[in-house]
């Protein structure tokens, strides 16, 4: 988060990240006790040599408008623009699609304009801002965030050479 985010959210915020937080967090996404059906849907990118790259994080919910969500796709900084991130989001996608969803979503941080670009290029389409607190302190941080749609999913499972 820490370089992901650096100008984009405020300093102080991104510091309180710390790496045991962060460790607890995945233990407990990756050892959640849910149905396989309700579950949050994690694809990780690692290079020739075995190493973690990136990952993407999905979750489906049928209730909503937008029933698959792409929740989180990182990729580290020094491995951007190789393929990993298309890579990954197809593999989500295509996931998506074989439960039977043709449709995909996702929320940006508004100031995040180098992943907007990438979205805007894979033909997702603006749908709506929403602004979020960042954490639940009595006068939180507040981000604004945009929704990025693809009506037809198709776009995200072109090959990743593109």
């Amino acid at each position: 988060y820490r370089t992901a985010y650096a100008g984009i959210l405020p300093d102080d915020y991104l510091a309180g990240f710390t790496i045991e937080e962060q460790t607890q967090d995945w233990r407990g996404l990756l050892s959640a006790s849910v149905p396989e059906d309700e579950r949050d849907l994690l694809y990780v990118a690692v290079d020739a040599a075995g190493e973690v790259v990136g990952y993407t994080l999905g979750r489906i919910d049928p209730g909503a408008p937008y029933p698959a969500e792409i929740a989180a796709l990182h990729v580290r900084r020094d491995r951007q623009g190789q393929g990993y991130g298309r890579a990954l989001m197809a593999e989500l996608v295509g996931c998506f699609r074989a439960r039977g969803i043709e449709t995909a979503m996702l929320w940006v941080l508004a100031g995040n304009t180098r992943a907007r670009a990438i979205y805007e290029h894979l033909g997702g389409m603006l749908a709506e801002t929403r602004t979020i607190p960042l954490s639940d302190d009595p006068d939180p941080v507040l981000a604004q965030e945009v929704a990025y749609v693809w009506a037809d999913s198709k776009q995200l499972t072109v090959d990743s050479s593109q």
